[in-house]
């Protein structure tokens, strides 16, 4: 199988669009972006080119990959000569509706812009240990884009990152789009961060956020006093919730089916008992029959749950999760994940490596 990517731009060429780019950028948001590449070359899959894993466990993790990886050496010389922070892409996830995402490490401080051709398609700055996160602004049409990502740091020096997103998006929604990081050299090999394959919409998949998840799923907490708590998620195929706490009966609730929509909110609400250290909620969901269809346990502790008694909303994380997708959905800003870190210092060791079930405050 051979992968359709863009034809290679020398270094000069670049830079040369970077500079212009950067004075003459369009902010028009009204549409989606069309390809502004024309000529694509067809590269040879490379034998047994995998897209880069995620990390192990049941952890959400971007796919990641930068300027240097395990596979490229790295030369100490010239890094111990030059100690300017240099701009990196660490994360690139592209949805087959053209939504995306990318973050990686500059300068601390410095202006980020994705850019392809002259159109700009999102901009943040880096926080103070020079990570950045941007979500696109406008989603990406269908076809070969050749996106390209520059900073400008606080003394005005501009510098592009030495990798050039490739991506290709197919018509309609349901295969994922092939996303690569192509080098300024010809002589090194592209990498594969996304692979093409085909997705397959089932009751499971949450098209609000692109990540897969249950049937039912409880997604927020919230105290409504000292003793009782209120759980916020999202089902589907239901009609009917049952809610057990270690066995014994916490809610039982009718689930509306406005509209018809497939995303079907709901609510419940009940005591829980702050002396014990930890316990179990059962989520069942039943159909018009009565019948379970979906099911989710999902096992608290009592101080993550204290968290929240000072009126800070909680959040449970889900499968498919990640931080700068629940600051999205949170603040609309991707990049404001680090809030979320700072304010779970103790439970987050890696913002990149985050578990299902896990519970962390979200701040207001």
């Amino acid at each position: 199988m051979r992968l359709k990517i863009f034809l290679l731009i020398s270094v000069g060429a670049i830079l040369a669009a970077f500079a212009l780019g950067w004075v003459f950028l369009s902010d028009d948001n009204t549409t989606a972006v069309e390809p502004q590449s024309e000529e694509v070359v067809e590269i040879p899959k490379i034998e047994g080119e995998k897209a880069a894993p995620d990390k192990t466990g049941e952890a959400d993790v971007s796919v990641a990959t930068s300027g240097t990886t395990g596979d490229q050496k790295v030369d100490d010389t010239s890094s111990q000569i030059n100690d300017k922070p240099s701009l990196e892409i660490d994360i690139a996830r592209v949805k087959p509706d053209g939504a995306a995402v990318f973050a990686g490490k500059a300068a601390p401080n410095a202006k980020i812009r994705v850019f392809e051709k002259d159109i700009l398609l999102g901009e943040t700055v880096a926080d103070e240990n020079g990570e950045w996160v941007v979500v696109l602004d406008r989603p990406l049409a269908p076809g070969q884009h050749l996106v390209m990502i520059g900073m400008e740091t606080d003394d005005g020096q501009s510098e592009l990152a030495d990798m050039t997103l490739a991506i290709e998006i197919d018509e309609g929604e349901s295969a994922q789009p092939l996303v690569a990081l192509l080098p300024q050299t010809e002589t090194d090999m592209p990498k594969l961060l996304q692979a093409p394959q085909t997705m397959v919409k089932t009751d499971a998949q949450d098209t609000g956020t692109g990540a897969a998840m249950p049937l039912v799923a409880p997604r927020s907490i919230i105290w409504l006093d000292q003793e009782r708590i209120s759980i916020a998620g999202i089902s589907r195929n239901g009609t009917r919730l049952l809610v057990s706490l270690d066995g014994q009966k916490f809610a039982d609730v009718t689930i509306d089916d406005k509209a018809g929509s497939d995303d079907r909110e709901w609510q419940v609400s009940g005591a829980v008992d702050m002396s014990r250290s930890r316990f179990e909620m059962l989520f069942n969901l039943l159909d018009a029959n009565n019948q379970s269809v979906a099911t989710y346990r999902l096992p608290l502790v009592t101080s993550d749950l204290k968290k929240g008694l000072d009126g800070t909303d909680l959040v449970i994380v889900q499968k498919g999760d990640a931080l700068w997708r629940i600051a999205y959905r949170r603040y609309g800003e991707g990049v404001r994940y680090v809030d979320i870190v700072r304010q779970n210092v103790a439970a987050i060791n890696d913002p990149d490596l985050i578990f299902p079930n896990q519970v962390f405050a979200v701040p207001k």
